[in-house]
């Protein structure tokens, strides 16, 4: 089945039925349904990685952003960065930070590595979980503030919000997500500091082309495929930044910990459960079964994947040990050997700490895509993917067999991975790329037009998103999922007190992607609401929290 053609298909309905909409909608709806098709690119790969049509309506409602919002009454005060005037400060934008993540870590480790500035943090939808410790205080150590904007106010109104937060910043980087509006109708005027979108979601779709001054990549090949598919103005580069593998943790007691004998070869694999899920063609817990059934004095740590989600592909007598979500998995880095990559998607951030950890790194053999496995100079012309699976489980024998082999590569991997990702040499980068921010002004505009294709990356990313991300479907009708994005953003409207928006939604969803009963129970709900609300005195909206 041609998933990329299929998803293609279905992201053009979506698309259609915003543009059909136009102004008859309110903004927080548009600014719904943009953030839905995102979603949809983001997760169904339809040849894109960004689109002009859908960006380019955020970025002119936030442009008129003053004046839609004041149709939100009981606003309150806008809020304030606190900052002193001799320091850089530096904003960090980002949809919702977890005590599980890449880009959580990399916020907190560039606030940490980066002393000569102040770091503060801006949360647009912290909805699922509490902000961790750890990071709040690497930001407040730094002399910065976090701002959680309640995920409950329209989005116009947290985009103020934002807008008002980041005037007295030197500069933003938006660490968001792909399918995060808010940045765009924020920074879509040019009376604030220059903004860089930080690429960590460089293999999908995203939002954010047209108020980025530049793009910061974290790797090569994001960097590449920026330039050629996203309609960016300017590109830069600087690795992800680490911190140091705690001095405390050593190889023996850890594996006393953890219960592993010293004459076993522990291979380790980290990452989340979702990125384990097998394809057609890639099946990380068969593969590595056959290893281990080659070879009875090695076993498996899988971080990250509980035993209830790796139950279903488990084969039998496999020595695995599930460890499911570990938010400091650094005691499994010391009592380890060999690291391999997770497949079919890869964890960028968890290679390079298991290299800079001093173990032997084993990168997935023949990728769906390129974009889904780890490529970064710390490792370019080590590790040498292998072209095919056998390739691969010999590759990975010969490293459990040699202790000298093992060892050897993981000390030249920990001296790369250190001096690109530790320390002066990312410092020195880190200047560099202050100066250009300090040479760039704020300047949003529409995007250019962007046009679908398909490369051997986008087919792989489109069977990949068949069989992988949470709510794949192998199956030729998507629709359900136009569905049920149009459900989340008549909801939003009503919440925002578009009611007429959100019928004017259901009804066109009904009409054009059928109905399983959800949308007509939705609507029939609006009036009643309606009146409900109108019978009670309005009060004033959240206001946003401010952690210190």
């Amino acid at each position: 089945m041609n998933y990329l053609a299929r998803n293609r298909e279905t992201y053009e309905e979506f698309v259609d039925a915003i543009l059909r909409f136009g102004d008859r909608i309110g903004p927080d709806l548009q600014l719904c349904l943009v953030s839905q098709a995102a979603w949809f690119a983001t997760v169904n790969h339809p040849g894109r990685f960004a689109d002009h049509r859908i960006e380019n309506i955020a970025l002119a409602i936030g442009a008129d952003l003053d004046r839609l919002v004041k149709r939100h009454r009981n606003l309150g005060s806008l809020p304030r960065l606190a900052r002193t005037a001799a320091r850089r400060h530096v904003l960090h934008v980002a949809t919702e930070v977890a005590g599980i993540g890449g880009h959580t870590r990399t916020i907190q480790n560039w606030a940490e590595l980066d002393r000569d500035s102040s770091h503060s943090l801006a949360l647009t939808y912290q909805a699922h979980c509490a902000v961790p410790e750890w990071l709040r205080k690497a930001i407040t150590r730094s002399g910065g503030q976090v701002f959680i904007l309640p995920e409950t106010a329209p989005p116009t109104v947290r985009a103020l919000w934002l807008r008002a937060i980041a005037r007295d910043a030197d500069l933003v980087l938006s660490h968001h997500f792909t399918e995060d509006v808010i940045p765009i109708a924020a920074f879509a005027t040019t009376d604030g500091p220059p903004v860089g979108i930080i690429n960590q979601s460089d293999h999908v779709f995203w939002l954010g082309s047209s108020v980025a001054d530049t793009v910061v990549n974290l790797r090569q090949i994001g960097r590449v495929l920026s330039e050629a598919r996203r309609a960016v103005r300017h590109n830069t580069l600087i690795p992800i930044p680490l911190e140091e593998p705690p001095p405390a943790l050593d190889r023996w007691t850890s594996r006393k910990q953890l219960g592993i004998a010293d004459d076993r070869v522990m291979l380790l694999s980290v990452g989340r459960a979702e990125k384990y899920r097998p394809s057609s063609t890639h099946n990380f817990f068969a593969t590595t079964g056959a290893i281990l059934s080659a070879h009875p004095e090695a076993e498996l740590h899988l971080v990250g994947v509980s035993e209830d989600q790796a139950r279903p592909f488990l084969p039998e007598s496999a020595r695995f040990r599930c460890a499911g979500e570990v938010e400091s998995p650094g005691a499994y880095r010391a009592a380890a050997d060999i690291y391999l990559e997770g497949f079919p998607f890869g964890s960028q951030t968890a290679m390079l700490e298991a290299g800079l950890a001093g173990l032997a790194p084993v990168p997935v053999f023949a990728p769906l895509s390129r974009l889904l496995v780890t490529q970064d100079e710390a490792f370019d012309e080590l590790l040498v993917p292998a072209s095919t699976e056998e390739a691969y489980r010999e590759t990975v024998a010969e490293l459990v067999r040699s202790p000298r082999g093992r060892a050897e590569l993981g000390a030249e991997c920990a001296r790369r991975v250190r001096a690109c990702h530790i320390g002066s040499e990312w410092l020195d980068r880190l200047a560099k790329l202050y100066e250009t921010f300090a040479g760039l002004p704020h300047a949003p505009k529409p995007i250019a037009p962007t046009l679908a294709a398909e490369t051997p990356d986008d087919v792989g990313l489109g069977v990949f998103h068949a069989f992988n991300t949470d709510g794949g479907c192998l199956g030729d009708d998507l629709r359900y999922k136009l569905r049920r994005a149009a459900f989340e953003s008549a909801f939003a409207a009503r919440e925002a007190n578009d009611y007429l928006g959100a019928w004017r939604v259901l009804r066109l969803a009904k009409r054009s992607w059928g109905d399983d009963g959800s949308l007509a129970k939705a609507a029939r709900k609006l009036l009643p609401h309606w009146l409900l609300r109108r019978s009670f005195r309005r009060t004033r909206l959240p206001e946003p929290v401010v952690m210190n």
